[in-house]
């Protein structure tokens, strides 16, 4: 059968809606069934490929960005800092805030003992399966208000902040390293520049990655 032209058109439009439904389907799928950030500490969760995602990375930080709430450029809602990797000195240096009375504090001087006094300890959510439950609580791990720290022997091994996360909306705040500004999430990407350094790449994301 000879298609013409606007049946061509108007096939690979539909084949493109069904599979924008499919990709908002996943996320959906994924928000409900796990906590984003718990995921991020254990496991590489990938949710789906989606077209106008931006991925920049400088070291061991990976940050996630696409045009939110009818903005006119994308905004970085997602940081994830692997801290298993090298860790990069510009971005333990830059400034976070973990609730409204908080103080600021640089990533690198996060400690369980001071995160404890502001974020709730993580506790696995029932319908995991069992191993996943084991080994969520095998580390030591904080989540609220957008942030997911997680320590392993008393040292930060993943960092996490998210504004659109598990179908919730925060603002974590984070702050230039000389205490000068400070930005609640999404981020621009002259904010997320400001905050944690330069990127040493920024690409098209082939997925939205939580975690390492």
């Amino acid at each position: 059968m000879k298609y013409t032209s606007c049946q061509k058109t108007s096939t690979a439009l539909r084949k493109r809606k069904r599979e924008g439904v499919r990709c908002a389907r996943q996320r959906g799928l994924f928000v409900r069934v796990l906590s984003v950030f718990a995921a991020c500490a254990l496991f590489g969760v990938v949710l789906c490929g989606c077209a106008g995602v931006l991925r920049y990375e400088r070291g061991p930080l990976v940050a996630f960005g696409e045009v939110l709430e009818g903005a006119s450029e994308p905004l970085y809602y997602l940081v994830n800092i692997d801290l298993r990797r090298r860790a990069d000195s510009r971005v333990m240096t830059a400034l976070v805030k973990l609730g409204p009375e908080a103080p600021a504090i640089t990533v690198g001087e996060l400690r369980p003992e001071t995160v404890s006094h502001f974020l709730p300890r993580f506790s696995p959510p029932p319908q995991w399966p069992q191993h996943m439950r084991q080994k969520a609580l095998a580390d030591e791990s904080y989540e609220g208000g957008g942030f997911h720290l997680t320590f392993r022997e008393s040292r930060l091994v993943s960092f996490g902040i998210c504004s659109h996360c598990s179908g919730e909306r925060h603002s974590p705040v984070v702050g230039t390293p000389e205490g000068r500004f400070f930005y609640p999430l999404p981020l621009t990407r002259k904010q997320v520049e400001d905050v944690f350094g330069p990127a040493f790449t920024v690409r098209r994301a082939r997925e939205v990655t939580y975690g390492p």
